[in-house]
């Protein structure tokens, strides 16, 4: 007897009646359909090899279901296959994990795949054409043409309903057209991923009406599309060139806290071992930035720096637990390096220099979309900082109007935006590691802090919980011993491996540690003496703010 393969109609037709009728019935009112990829591991080389017509297909079937079911909502509200919502979900499974933006190229055009990344911008919602009806100039007759989801519109050449007419200009029928809901997103590779160059970034277009408002500026998601491309204009006219898209079937948000991190039992172990040494704490300092001679004690506050303090939640206000740290002092004092060590221990970093920064680069801008012209946000440093640290470097060298736009980031972790009629609040909840040099160039002992420091202003110099001050001071020992550090010839020391410092890391920030009565009344005491003494010698002014930073530290 001869056996026939069944089509690919057939195969989502049976999966659907066996697996999904729950959905079927509930869709007018959740507007979406979930489908498991998983159901397809039988005929994954098929899927796989031409995702985009195994969706068109499973959303016909999804369809005709449905209008099976309730033909009055279809015609009101689902008049055409293209218009139902579907997600997919375990593509990461059956594809075999995340394809790298880097890695991206002409060979997963069509293909469906998973990308990582930072969500950098978001549009608003606007409708998108479905189905479109144009109307003829000339003889008035209708002309329906269903769109293949591409981003140009598919218009008629000439009017083809009435033989004598020619006319091939056209008009279309809101009225009568059909829309699915729309929102355009951008996605950048993350910090960590893009060491030493430029980061890409690739346009996503949600069309699925559960996913859409799903994820802001500056969160970290998984997305699963197929890779499409829309054609590069130049004076008006289509080029060769091409650029990437994906059209968007599921977004995974992911959490942007270091408590992300999978730690097997055997870390958790090695952990606890670290741990419960007494002298973790210099070890630790050894370890973050060994290439860097000396300066102890500012490593050891940078340790602190990457546990962080405990976030206070309260009615009225929320506290940071974040540190700020200013490493302030003379050039060639390895600021700069200590920075760039930092972000490369911390689980999630980002670095800048204040020379080529703005106030919308380290906050967030307010840019116009490219193919709609609107006002779209666009996420800066800080925001695409939150959950982790970020690192400003010659934070001196700003300009004195782009340095104000952290103010509000340093205290109240959240950036502010009201422009071209977009009023919202970003979260920048993040610490920040920044270094500055002297008004002068160098260190003056003669002057106080605020006065070397002139080119900040006290409002960011007392948002900062530490501020070191490095000199280069000449000490024949000192600088004998440096001179053999950078030339290797001084004992290397033993240190603790970066993953599992980051690790280490993450596992100590689920905790969040109280105040003992002791430790209190010896904050207490030190912050009246300290507020005490800087009011007899006229430094920089000591408050409540300094009090919270001793907290956290």
């Amino acid at each position: 007897m001869l056996m026939t393969t069944p089509t690919r109609r057939q195969i989502l037709e049976q999966i659907v009646k066996l697996k999904y009728q729950d959905q079927i019935q509930k869709y007018p009112q959740t507007e979406g359909f979930v489908f498991d990829v998983l159901d397809l591991s039988n005929v994954k080389d098929q899927f796989l090899a031409d995702p985009q017509n195994w969706i068109r297909s499973l959303k016909e079937v999804v369809w005709q279901q449905i209008n099976a079911i309730y033909p009055d909502y279809c015609t009101q509200y689902l008049v055409h296959q293209e218009m139902v919502s579907i997600r997919l979900v375990n593509v990461k499974q059956l594809v075999g994990g995340v394809t790298k933006l880097k890695d991206l190229n002409s060979k997963h055009i069509g293909k469906l795949v998973v990308l990582r990344g930072m969500v950098n911008r978001l549009s608003p919602i606007r409708p998108f054409y479905i189905v479109v009806t144009f109307i003829c100039r000339e003889c008035g007759s209708e002309i329906i043409i269903p769109q293949e989801l591409p981003i140009e519109l598919i218009t008629p050449t000439r009017c083809s309903n009435s033989p004598s007419c020619r006319c091939h200009k056209f008009d279309a029928s809101n009225e009568l057209s059909h829309f699915v809901d729309s929102q355009e997103l951008r996605l950048q590779e993350l910090p960590e991923d893009t060491k030493g160059r430029i980061p890409r970034s690739i346009d996503l277009f949600v069309f699925s009406k559960p996913l859409l408002n799903k994820i802001k500026c500056g969160d970290i998601a998984e997305i699963t599309g197929i890779v499409k491309l829309f054609h590069i204009y130049k004076r008006g006219r289509k080029t060769r060139f091409t650029k990437f898209y994906l059209e968007v079937f599921d977004i995974q948000k992911r959490s942007k806290d270091v408590e992300e991190i999978q730690i097997t039992p055997e870390e958790e172990a090695k952990i606890r071992e670290l741990a419960q040494d007494p002298a973790i704490i210099p070890k630790l300092a050894k370890s973050i930035a060994p290439s860097i001679y000396g300066w102890h004690h500012i490593k050891e506050s940078c340790v602190y720096f990457l546990f962080g303090g405990v976030r206070k939640e309260r009615a009225d206000i929320t506290i940071r637990g974040d540190i700020n740290i200013l490493l302030a002092g003379d050039p060639s004092t390895a600021k700069s390096q200590l920075l760039r060590a930092i972000s490369n221990v911390a689980p999630r970093a980002i670095y800048t220099s204040g020379k080529g920064s703005t106030a919308a680069g380290l906050t967030a801008a307010v840019v116009r979309d490219s193919l709609s012209g609107e006002p779209i946000l666009e996420a800066g440093a800080l925001v695409l900082a939150d959950g982790g640290i970020c690192c400003v470097d010659e934070l001196d060298k700003m300009r004195p109007e782009d340095r104000t736009a952290i103010h509000e980031a340093m205290e109240q972790q959240t950036i502010s935006i009201a422009k071209f009629g977009i009023v919202t609040t970003l979260y920048a909840r993040c610490g920040i590691l920044a270094a500055a040099n002297p008004l002068k160039g160098r260190w003056d002992d003669s002057k106080t802090v605020s006065e070397n420091l002139a080119n900040l202003p006290v409002s960011i110099l007392s948002r900062f919980d530490l501020i070191w001050i490095m000199k280069d001071v000449p000490e024949e020992e000192t600088d004998l011993q440096m001179a053999l550090h950078i030339l290797g010839e001084e004992e290397e020391l033993e240190t603790i491996p970066i993953d599992l410092i980051k690790k280490y890391i993450a596992y100590a920030r689920q905790i969040n540690p109280k105040l003992t009565p002791e430790a209190k009344k010896i904050i207490a005491e030190f912050y009246t003496f300290t507020r005490k003494k800087n009011h007899e010698e006229q430094t920089i002014m000591i408050t409540a703010s300094q009090l919270e930073g001793l907290i956290r530290l």
